[in-house]
């Protein structure tokens, strides 16, 4: 949005208005605690997670796994891991949440967001929660942290593909905007959420 200023007389459109910095940020964390008591603690994922992702996906049940990647995946390759670790914060950016018990960080969930290089003000995400961290809460948590950070960078709408038969994912997304569409047919389905809508 551009501003006014006014300089010997003479209005003057001024350049935008530089974007707040980020509350979302490599220095961002975050602790709560869930409504069965549970004590989670969220921050930006980073290069050093690699291995708490590989343990992740090693611990997570084949249905989880399928319907976060739409395939059968036992690991990683590397070049993967540098995708989901190695993140500009700005155009790819992730949420990883971990339960906090006695002297243990433990993976619990993560949501991620990829910029469209075509639409800048719209996203493709996924968001992935533990077998044993489901519903509790944290997926919503997740979301909304998520969307919070895509609306600090211009980011307005979600996209999230999901399997046809995913219902629960199906009534997340509706849940959250009951105007949320429904794109495409077949097996995979897209999910589309208006953030203004919902959050400002």
């Amino acid at each position: 949005m551009l501003g006014a200023g006014v300089f010997g007389g003479l209005i003057l459109a001024a350049w935008p208005r530089r974007r707040p910095a980020c509350v979302y940020n490599p220095r961002w964390r975050e602790t709560f605690r869930l409504e069965d008591g549970t004590w989670i603690a969220m921050r930006l994922i980073r290069p050093s997670d690699k291995a708490i992702l590989e343990r992740a996906l090693r611990t997570a049940s084949a249905q989880t796994v399928y319907q976060r990647f739409l395939t059968v995946k036992k690991r990683f390759t590397p070049s993967e891991l540098r995708y989901l670790t190695e993140l500009d914060n700005e155009n790819r950016l992730a949420i990883g949440a971990a339960r906090i018990g006695g002297s243990t960080f433990e993976g619990a969930g993560i949501a991620r967001l990829t910029r469209d290089p075509i639409d800048p003000t719209r996203a493709e995400i996924a968001i992935a929660v533990a077998d044993h961290m489901q519903r509790r809460g944290l997926g919503i948590r997740l979301f909304e942290r998520l969307a919070q950070a895509a609306l600090e960078r211009g980011i307005r709408t979600f996209d999230c593909t999901i399997l046809a038969t995913n219902d629960a994912s199906i009534r997340f997304f509706t849940r959250l905007d009951p105007q949320a569409k429904v794109i495409g047919a077949g097996n995979l389905v897209t999910m589309r959420v208006d953030l203004v809508r919902n959050l400002v």
